[in-house]
């Protein structure tokens, strides 16, 4: 019998392209609170595994981002068009630590051979879906401040109330728009679904676990105080474990393993 079920990822495609072989994505499943706390250490359990890999991958990432900023309009338009490219590169590269590889440089770069055009698109549209809102919600004073004109230092000075409040309406607008595209990168290159599924399914997997994921942005907020304490050395342990917190949530909320024989 043919199985349509959408969460299921065709097999000649797993197969191919897919390096999860052994798992099966299922429909978002709703996780108790503590969760919140388990993505994160577990998410540390996957630094310890490689640590030096983990920050010199940080690091190199650091100085691309660096450089691509030193390159006028085309540097910074590389780096919204690839947000998701790297992103994807990482989650890669924790699956590969979870099949007994360290993490290396490479994985930064890894999103660049798996699924490139979907991960572009994804960030285009993100890119712009962002912009749209904060145009809505700021108005010309949003894109002053992207540009650097004084115009839009002048207007904030003059209604700073007015405009912080904008801002607070537009991020609450951006609320969705983080749950939609949360794990949709590890969701195209780890499971090769299309970019409106996936989309769809990081939307409703964090919907489902709104309680979890609002302890871990608090204890997220927590340890990145903490780590900006020893002039700001943790940031080298934080950051990894977050990025990697992604890839053990998208675990914990969409995949199954399947027992081995």
């Amino acid at each position: 019998m043919t199985n349509n079920s959408p969460y299921t990822t065709p097999e000649a495609e797993i197969m191919e392209s897919n390096p999860l072989q052994e798992f099966n994505l299922h429909e978002p499943r709703s996780r108790p609170i503590s969760a919140g706390w388990t993505w994160i250490s577990q998410g540390f359990g996957l630094f310890k595994l490689s640590p030096g890999g983990w920050i010199l991958m940080l690091i190199v990432g650091l100085i691309v981002m660096i450089g691509l900023n030193f390159i006028p309009v085309i540097g910074q338009l590389f780096g919204m068009l690839t947000t998701y490219v790297w992103l994807g590169g990482i989650m890669i590269g924790c699956r590969d630590q979870e099949l007994g590889k360290p993490m290396t440089v490479e994985h930064l770069f890894a999103g660049f051979s798996n699924n490139v055009g979907k991960l572009i698109l994804l960030s285009v549209m993100m890119t712009a879906a962002s912009m749209a809102i904060m145009f809505v919600m700021v108005g010309s004073v949003y894109f002053a401040i992207l540009t650097g004109d004084t115009a839009g230092s002048q207007e904030m000075m003059n209604d700073p109330i007015g405009i912080l409040s904008s801002m607070l309406f537009a991020f609450l607008f951006m609320i969705p728009l983080i749950m939609a595209v949360w794990f949709a990168p590890a969701l195209i290159v780890l499971n090769n679904v299309s970019i409106g599924q996936a989309i769809k399914l990081s939307f409703i997997g964090c919907l489902k676990n709104i309680l979890p994921f609002l302890l871990y942005f608090i204890l997220s907020l927590i340890l990145y105080i903490v780590a900006t304490l020893p002039i700001f050395l943790g940031l080298l342990v934080f950051f990894p474990t977050m990025f990697a917190a992604i890839y053990t949530s998208y675990k914990d909320i969409f995949i199954e393993v399947q027992a081995e024989d």
